[in-house]
């Protein structure tokens, strides 16, 4: 009985132990769970605001900007891009099929499969009426998301003005 009687008492200790280190794991795991959601709402905040911010810069006025299939189909393009090439209208830019405009768009995905950078290189485009433009233009491959097709991420700043006075400046 005695015996017993002391395997009871140790058995109620232990368990009143491991009931404690229970809790305390509990306590640790309601702690970190807490954190890590705050951490989840502030990383949400800040990817929220940053998408945001580069939204901004993308509609900026500045410079032409879309995103292009491999096989010259505009994904998206800007304002300013669409009036580069004549168009009234960002919707306007035909999606359908390869933008024959970038004149330059077979040579720069060539590039940077090649792993050349594309960045501030003078070039030449076609408007949508056939005249040429001139533009300063960057082109990154921008990394797909799974199974999706790689696209190009194309930059053009108008040169025209600067060459019609740089033409004026030589007469």
């Amino acid at each position: 009985a005695a015996a017993l009687s002391d395997l009871e008492t140790r058995h109620v200790a232990a368990r009143r132990l491991l009931e404690e280190q229970l809790a305390t794991a509990a306590d640790r795991l309601h702690q970190v769970a807490t954190e890590t959601q705050t951490l989840h709402a502030r990383l949400h905040h800040e990817l929220v605001a940053h998408q945001s911010e580069r939204e901004r810069l993308i509609e900026s006025p500045i410079f032409g900007y879309a995103t292009v299939t491999e096989s010259g189909v505009i994904v998206r393009c800007n304002q300013t891009f669409a009036r580069m090439f004549g168009f009234d209208h960002a919707a306007d830019v035909p999606t359908t099929e390869p933008f024959a405009a970038l004149a330059d768009h077979d040579h720069v995905v060539a590039q940077l499969r090649a792993g050349v950078t594309i960045d501030r290189v003078e070039s030449v485009v076609r408007r949508a009426n056939g005249s040429s433009l001139p533009v300063l233009t960057s082109a990154t491959l921008l990394t797909p998301e799974g199974d999706a097709a790689p696209l190009i991420e194309r930059i053009l700043v108008d040169l025209d003005e600067r060459t019609r006075i740089e033409e004026q400046l030589r007469i």
